[in-house]
């Protein structure tokens, strides 16, 4: 799943564990899924899986970070080599970056778009009903598509850019 982000993209940990709550990763039988988030991502920090955190100087936790290289470019190997397989999870770029995951694409469940990504429209139903996170970061939209109020499965939408 860490392979959705970009090489030194700085990530903020509450997006990250929101879309962990929204793919089902997290469990706990009182429903305290951001309290589990929260443990899990101090143990991923704590065993150097993710770097350079940046603190909230008020609250004294952490709010962004870096995944270590060596872990993007492990799990960036993994999904390379699994691209012939089913692509759940997606992170575009840019229009350059479509190519053989699009063709592999069928039911995402995220899908993280910036501004040079294609536009959301340009995804079948098919590829997209079972969306489950959805970013449309940066893209500049003037308004939001219909085709997102037919998505059952969303359960984490992050707007920004909005124009």
């Amino acid at each position: 799943y860490c392979a959705i982000f970009q090489e030194d993209e700085v990530i903020e940990k509450d997006r990250l564990i929101q879309l962990w709550m929204a793919q089902g990763f997290l469990q706990h039988p009182d429903d305290e899924l951001e309290k589990v988030g929260e443990e899990y991502f101090y143990d991923l920090l704590n065993n150097s899986l993710f770097q350079d955190p940046v603190i909230d100087r008020k609250l004294g936790n952490v709010v962004r970070f870096k995944m270590h290289d060596v872990v993007h470019d492990l799990a960036r190997a993994l999904s390379i080599n699994d691209v012939s397989q089913q692509v759940r999870h997606l992170s575009l770029l840019g229009y350059e970056q479509c190519g053989s995951s699009l063709e592999a694409g069928n039911n995402f469940r995220t899908l993280l778009l910036s501004n040079n990504s294609p536009k959301l429209e340009n995804f079948s139903n098919n590829m997209i009903k079972y969306l489950r996170a959805l970013s449309l970061g940066g893209i500049r939209i003037e308004e939001l598509p219909d085709s997102i109020g037919e998505l059952k499965h969303l359960r984490y939408l992050h707007i920004r850019g909005i124009t």
